[in-house]
């Protein structure tokens, strides 16, 4: 997780003004020599609040891997107010050789939230989100203080709210769909 104040443009695009929030899935593999390994957690509480997380990741020579899995779910504590939602991570990588890496990274979750309104204006309502994002990319390192990467991707959002006070008049549903191409060109200089 890296948080980057201020204007970003010049590494993260033009969308980037006020700043920057990066979040990357776990690296993919282990160090070399070392065995896969595997965490699994639960969790549970109030409300019907429940969540477990299962995650994975190892080599085999110079491929690596990790993968995860969670899923969340609360009825939180007002009557019809529930809120779920699974999501999925994974990263496969190539190192090709010492100056080449490929990989791939698939990212997504799928969510439900029951809305019931304010206690002065009740407004029942269901929204449902999915969200998948999917990365090819390489990553050229010629020399240690300059790296090269080109990474292609593909982000799709569905939205989906059924409105239950005023009938299916109301219901919203909408697909936004991106397609990526990022060259991103890093020196180091000290």
């Amino acid at each position: 997780l890296e948080i980057l104040r201020g204007p970003q443009s010049t590494l993260y695009g033009s969308s980037a003004i006020g700043g920057v929030i990066l979040v990357e899935t776990a690296s993919a593999g282990v160090a070399s020599g070392e065995d896969t390994r595997g965490v699994v957690h639960a969790r549970a509480g109030s409300f019907d609040t429940f969540g477990a997380t299962a995650s994975a990741r190892g080599s085999a020579g110079p491929i690596r891997s990790s993968a995860s899995l969670g899923f969340e779910e609360t009825n939180n504590f007002r009557p019809d107010n529930g809120f779920k939602v699974l999501s999925y991570s994974s990263r496969l990588e190539a190192q090709l050789t010492p100056q080449l890496l490929l990989g791939a990274t698939l990212r997504g979750q799928d969510g439900a939230y029951d809305e019931i309104g304010s206690t002065v204006f009740p407004s029942k309502g269901r929204s449902e989100n999915l969200n998948h994002l999917a990365t090819l990319y390489s990553q050229w390192t010629p020399a240690a203080h300059f790296a090269s990467r080109l990474t292609a991707g593909w982000h799709q959002n569905e939205y989906d709210w059924t409105d239950k006070t005023y009938g299916p008049a109301s219901n919203f549903y909408s697909r936004n769909t991106r397609e990526i191409l990022d060259w991103q060109n890093t020196w180091d200089v000290t």
